[in-house]
């Protein structure tokens, strides 16, 4: 349940992310692979989704590169699985401040 309320929240601040978008300027999405996504708001926050990114095997190497990803603001993790908590802590750990938010796993999806 709360996972799927965690998506919910996610594809919510989605929509409002492309709604600014469109009033303001734009936004920028890039897909790394599977879930992980690199979200940068109009105004130019950057939020990565589901992050991980060194353990992906259809990841360009150009892209698998942690260094270049540059400034995060916020890093959220639907849930912990490794497939999508991934490379969240690597990343937070080069950041000068970097929010990380996560859902909690079902028990019985575990």
């Amino acid at each position: 349940m709360l996972v799927r309320l965690s998506g919910i929240v996610v594809a919510s601040c989605l929509l409002l992310v492309a709604g600014a978008a469109n009033a303001q300027g734009k936004a920028e999405l890039l897909w790394y692979s599977q879930a992980a996504f690199k979200l940068t708001t109009p105004g130019g926050k950057v939020i990565m989704i589901d992050p991980w990114i060194m353990g992906a095997t259809k990841i360009p190497p150009e892209l698998k590169d942690l260094g270049k990803i540059g400034k995060v603001d916020l890093i959220l993790v639907t849930h912990g699985h490794g497939d999508h908590l991934g490379d969240a802590m690597e990343i937070a750990k080069t950041q000068q401040r970097a929010d990380v938010g996560a859902g909690r796993p079902e028990p019985d999806r575990c």
